[in-house]
């Protein structure tokens, strides 16, 4: 046990050592609410956050990105408005390397997100998605989703241009009726394809 605590302390400190980056961002957030064997949709999102860039290694290509952001996203479709709030804490490895000027940095890893707002608005009348006595059990979805994402990165300075893609393994909704489902239940996820313009300091 000792020298797992010595193996630990050891790692954090290579990481200490090393440059670390501060990160401040936007993002355009295209989403989808996907549907097992139905039509999903797909909300319009934008979202704000920030990452700080830790360098491991002796030559400090190697980077643990670790941050946070806030997203909403909206969509109106067949007389339903749909709202959705969330607050993600994404984790990544990735490999920084020099392209002439520009520096490049594909990473992956996974987040984990919640929602403190998902509503559902019909002739007037608005439903808390994550309250089965307003929606019905049919419509009730989950706050906490843990997902994946893979992306790029390109920076000029202090200048960064990022595109990922972003994808829930757990259900946001375990038992829905969705248009095109004819009347079968289905589970349903979210995705978003992610573009960032950020600044590091």
């Amino acid at each position: 046990m000792k020298k797992f605590f010595a193996i630990v302390a050891l790692m954090l400190s290579v990481m200490t050592v090393n440059a670390q980056n501060n990160e401040v961002y936007i993002q355009i957030n295209p989403s989808t609410l996907h549907a097992d064997g139905a039509d999903g949709f797909s909300p319009f999102g934008l979202a704000a956050g920030y990452n700080r860039l830790f360098g491991i290694g002796c030559e400090d290509n190697l980077k643990l990105i670790a941050g946070g952001k806030f997203s909403y996203s909206w969509k109106s479709e067949n007389g339903a408005d749909w709202s959705f709030m969330k607050i993600a804490i994404p984790v990544s490895v990735g490999y920084h390397f020099q392209a002439g000027k520009i520096g490049i940095m594909p990473f992956a890893g996974i987040d984990c997100s919640f929602y403190p707002l998902a509503k559902l608005k019909i002739n007037g009348e608005s439903g808390n998605l994550f309250d089965e006595d307003e929606v019905g059990e049919l419509l009730k979805a989950s706050r906490l989703q843990i997902g994946g994402h893979i992306g790029v990165d390109a920076d000029y300075k202090n200048f960064v241009l990022g595109v990922a893609y972003q994808s829930d393994f757990t259900k946001f909704q375990d038992n829905t009726i969705m248009s095109g489902s004819e009347g079968v239940k289905c589970k349903t996820y979210f995705s978003e394809f992610e573009i960032k313009l950020g600044y590091r300091f």
